[in-house]
């Protein structure tokens, strides 16, 4: 090994700030483009879970169930769009739509997107029986 040779340093590209702090450029996640609407909605499905106790999704679910309850909140909003769109044929989507939203009494596609991130979530921590 040659002694002499001076160790090769890589740096990662950065930011600097107007204020002059600076911050690695480099990021794997951008929260920034999570769509705040729809993160309130899954937020309120979470809330809806703890009349069985604060964190009871953590405690895990049979993949089956999570999967077999996220299907049916799809099918019923399919359901209720079909139904409209059958109903009203004149109807443009934007305005089925916006009947769906006016006639919603349970938020089904927040509780099938509840599903797939809590089917996400106990999927890395292990706890899918």
């Amino acid at each position: 090994m040659n002694k002499n040779k001076k160790p090769v340093v890589v740096e990662e590209p950065k930011v600097i700030f107007d204020s002059g702090a600076q911050r690695s450029e480099r990021m794997d996640t951008r929260y920034d483009l999570i769509p705040t609407l729809a993160l309130r909605r899954i937020g309120r499905r979470y809330q809806l879970g703890t009349r069985y106790g604060e964190w009871n999704w953590a405690k895990g679910f049979p993949l089956s169930d999570l999967m077999n309850h996220t299907i049916d909140h799809l099918l019923i909003f399919r359901d209720r769009y079909v139904a409209l769109k059958l109903e009203h044929p004149e109807l443009s989507d934007a305005e089925v739509c916006a009947m769906l939203v006016e006639e919603r009494s349970d938020d089904d596609l927040a509780g099938a997107a509840w599903g797939i991130i809590t089917i996400m979530e106990l999927e890395e921590r292990g706890k899918l029986g």
